[in-house]
């Protein structure tokens, strides 16, 4: 599982990862709930793979939650944030300030407030989206 994980992290965002991996657990893990575990003998313990989608899918579910609509950690990649924040400090972005998004479509669905000078704001670069810039607002349009 972790090879895949870091197959697919490589051609999609790590939230787009996150999300099949919640979809996959969640799928077996309601098959083994609603249809596989009634045909199994009494006692008769589950393959590894449904076991451990099993096991796996609360946690990867909470994780993909927390970092979608709450927090979501970044490190700082460049000195330009210096003097307070420097190369390699880690941050928490609060992911309700401007509003809640779709997990992978970064789309607003419920606006909540606005941006204002002095925020530190986390965005993609557009040329490469891979990208995460971590800048302080200046200027507003």
């Amino acid at each position: 599982m972790i090879g895949a994980f870091g197959a697919m992290s490589s051609f999609m965002s790590f939230s787009a990862v996150m999300l099949v991996f919640v979809l996959v657990t969640g799928v077996v893990w309601a098959l083994d709930k609603w249809l596989l575990a009634g045909k199994r003998e009494p006692g008769a313990e589950p393959n590894h793979f449904v076991d451990y989608s099993r096991g796996f899918f609360p946690v990867i579910l909470v994780v993909f939650l927390l970092r979608s609509f709450v927090a979501e950690p970044f490190q700082i990649p460049s000195s330009s944030m210096r003097p307070g924040l420097v190369v390699g400090d880690f941050i928490l972005v609060n992911k309700f300030t401007y509003g809640l998004r779709v997990p992978v479509l970064n789309t607003v669905f419920l606006p909540v407030s606005k941006v204002e000078h002095g925020d530190v704001v986390v965005f993609n670069f557009p040329p490469n989206p891979k990208v995460n810039y971590i800048k302080r607002v200046i200027g507003l349009a």
